[in-house]
């Protein structure tokens, strides 16, 4: 009769915190299972722990997490916190299922033989949406912004590299912090730019592309997964995102068939 005791490790709390896009998945899945049986007769409970968005705090959820002997934990969508946990998790030899994107989490660079990335590698998405603003929307001179930490420093990365072997440029480049309130300086300085791909979080990207309509910057903004959550969540006004993309894994509300429909 044990159960299966998910440990969910999630931001809930910080300017940038959504916890409902994780929460909300997780108890329809964990109902479903449950009506279903259970896994192999075990009935599925979840416990869920604020990691907020620093190491520290990742490293504290993730103590506290094992005091309740898990048999599972999910979560850390940060990667710093991914790569922070790696020692502990070998320690413990808990296998963590993670939201991070970035390529540094892989088993070969800061991750572990304890965690799985179940997302995309940062730098495909990045790589692919830099494409998209080239080949589909015809813009050679783009701008780059990103947040400062791994995640947005490799799609930085990756985005250059496919922008200049393509025969592009650089509009400018500039970074901000996660939980950012104004981007105006980074804002203004994209004002010469055919396009942008910026990498960061629904909050940071909403902001953006705000300033973009306050400042009268008229030109095509990419994302990645995020730019899914800006949009369901109205982060941005509708005239903020006439012109947003994003290379999204996956995109619920954009798909048309009548099941995925009937899930989102």
């Amino acid at each position: 009769d044990e159960p299966v005791r998910i440990g969910l490790i999630i931001p809930q709390t910080g300017s940038a915190a959504i916890p409902e896009v994780f929460e909300d998945p997780m108890a329809m899945a964990v109902e479903a299972i449950n009506a279903s049986g259970g896994i192999g007769g075990h009935p599925v409970e979840v416990r869920t722990y604020d990691s907020g968005f620093a190491p520290e705090q990742g490293l504290t959820a993730l103590r506290r997490a094992l005091e309740d002997d898990p048999t599972i934990l999910m979560g850390y969508a940060i990667t710093s916190q991914v790569l922070a946990a790696a020692p502990l998790l070998e320690e413990a030899q808990i296998p963590m299922i993670h939201f991070s994107a970035a390529d540094e989490t892989s088993i070969d660079s800061g991750g572990s033989d304890w965690t799985f990335r179940v997302k995309l590698e940062n730098s495909a998405q990045a790589s692919a949406g830099a494409r998209y603003l080239m080949d589909e929307l015809g813009a050679s001179n783009i701008g780059l912004m990103y947040t400062n930490d791994n995640y947005g420093q490799t799609a930085r990365d990756a985005a250059e590299a496919t922008i200049t072997e393509n025969g592009g440029t650089i509009a400018a480049d500039r970074s901000y912090s996660f939980d950012a309130t104004d981007l105006t300086e980074q804002v203004l300085a994209m004002a010469d730019a055919d396009a942008v791909l910026n990498w960061g979080f629904p909050n940071t990207i909403g902001l953006q592309l705000n300033q973009f309509v306050q400042n009268g910057l008229e030109i095509p903004t990419m994302d990645s997964d995020s730019a899914v959550l800006t949009y369901s969540l109205e982060l941005a006004e509708p005239e903020a995102m006439e012109q947003f993309y994003g290379a999204a894994v996956c995109n619920p509300p954009g798909d048309e068939r009548q099941y995925v429909l009937d899930w989102a």
